[in-house]
């Protein structure tokens, strides 16, 4: 049976079609064959974004937000002298699209968001 599937979904033409799909998200519920090595393809998730970015020229703003970095690693014991508001960047980033991925649902399932 997995054979195949895997037959038929590499011999078809239209990769990305809702049949291939299903016959993928078929395949994932098999176990791997004996030998074979486990592939963690089928459950990956994650986001996908289209954004706008817009640097963030207010001073007080920009240094509010490297006080907000080292409190989310408080392994840095004292703030890094290259973190300052005159010599780091900091970018605002507005998203417009965002693509949440769940293959557990199917190779290459997304779930669009708009902004």
């Amino acid at each position: 049976m997995i054979r195949l599937l895997r037959q038929t979904i590499g011999n078809d033409s239209y990769p990305l079609s809702p049949r291939i799909q299903m016959l993928r998200g078929i395949l994932a519920k098999f176990r791997p064959e004996q030998g074979a090595p486990a592939t963690a393809i089928c459950s990956t998730t994650g986001l996908s974004m289209a954004a706008r970015a817009q640097a963030v020229a207010d001073r007080d703003e920009a240094s509010k937000v490297l006080r907000m970095l080292q409190m989310k690693f408080p392994g840095l014991s004292q703030p890094l002298p290259m973190l300052s508001p005159e010599n780091t960047k900091i970018f605002r980033v507005t998203p417009t699209v965002i693509s949440v991925l769940d293959y557990s649902k199917g190779f290459g399932h997304t779930d669009l968001v708009t902004c």
